[in-house]
């Protein structure tokens, strides 16, 4: 969610007949009941994904009508399964149509399973009996109708590296799908994010997007520049990152680190100043990511999901957030 908007959140990945879809992971099997599926066994394959030998079923070995074929699942399995295997998986084009009838006040009549996907993601964000609590949250856009879209460049390097999709850049096949939507512009109500650099430059260089540099935990090396993500947490990369970007997204244990013996955040006043640290530059914060589930929040919260987001929003002042759990994220929005 961006403080102003609600902001549908999909990682993108791309089918072998170069069509953007949606899904965390760039295998399926955790996602989809595709290791069910006798008929696909034989695409179970090996491949190095970004130094590490990766097997399963990879999304780059399936046309889009076979991805089709396959049925969706929650991939936390200590989440809600019911949903197991009642919907589709969702093209980056339909999610922006999501986007577009969310917008237009009205559902789409569409038949078929992907309309069913369709109305239950506008059902968890769309939320159509908000009322605006105030004149400046209406005139910020937290109505009805304000719902945005927040994809993910995934793997782009990866991508990119297998040569397919006639010499085609993920990045390019990306910006087709949101051109033919009219989506090109910072004045679109779009933010484009990856954790990667040199593809947010690349679009940089082709259109004026929000984009947005995401932060991976302070233990991981970015892939395509091979530099600590430590490094992009300094001042000096913040600098850097004001250069083509709109927004920095680190993870929340970024921002407020969790001591990893007693599970508490030593101290908050470490968060207020990364994050002015930040907007010195002219950058947006948007952490991510907040979850209700008590394995997450550290024990200052009182497992509470709401007082993580009070913390966040109205103490350390933080721009935009994703979360899991936009329901809770509104409520909190709206009553506090």
């Amino acid at each position: 969610m961006k403080q102003g908007a609600d902001c549908i959140e999909c990682d993108v990945i791309l089918t072998k007949d170069g069509v953007p879809i949606c899904r965390h992971d760039l295998t399926l099997e955790d996602t989809t009941d595709v290791a069910t599926r006798p008929e696909f066994s034989h695409k179970l394959t090996k491949r190095m994904v970004e130094g590490e030998m990766v097997e399963g079923y990879f999304a780059v070995d399936f046309t889009l009508a076979e991805i089709k074929e396959l049925r969706a699942l929650q991939r936390m399995s200590f989440r809600d399964p019911n949903f197991n295997g009642k919907f589709q998986v969702a093209t980056l084009q339909e999610q922006i149509d999501l986007v577009a009838s969310q917008r237009r006040q009205r559902q789409r009549d569409e038949a078929g399973e992907v309309g069913w996907h369709l109305k239950l993601l506008n059902y968890f964000l769309g939320f159509p009996n908000v009322t605006p609590t105030s004149s400046a949250q209406a005139q910020e856009g937290r109505e009805t109708g304000k719902t945005c879209l927040y994809p993910e460049m995934k793997s782009t390097s990866w991508h990119n590296s297998l040569n397919l999709w006639n010499g085609q850049r993920s990045e390019d096949i990306i910006l087709g799908v949101l051109r033919k939507n009219s989506l090109s512009s910072k004045d679109d109500n779009i933010y484009l994010q990856s954790f990667e650099t040199l593809d947010l430059q690349y679009v940089h260089a082709r259109a004026s997007l929000k984009l947005i540099q995401l932060i991976g935990l302070p233990n991981e090396i970015q892939w395509d520049t091979k530099r600590p993500y430590t490094d992009l947490l300094k001042p000096k990369g913040m600098e850097a990152i004001s250069g083509y970007a709109f927004a920095v997204s680190p993870g929340k244990v970024d921002i407020l680190p969790v001591n990893e013996t007693t599970g508490y955040i030593d101290s908050i006043e470490t968060g207020r100043n990364f994050v002015k640290m930040v907007h010195a530059t002219g950058l947006e914060v948007h952490p991510w990511v907040l979850r209700d589930e008590d394995r997450y929040l550290a024990w200052n919260y009182g497992q509470d999901a709401y007082n993580e987001y009070a913390v966040f929003v109205n103490d350390l002042g933080v721009d935009g957030f994703f979360t899991d759990f936009p329901q809770t994220a509104t409520n909190f929005l709206n009553n506090f």
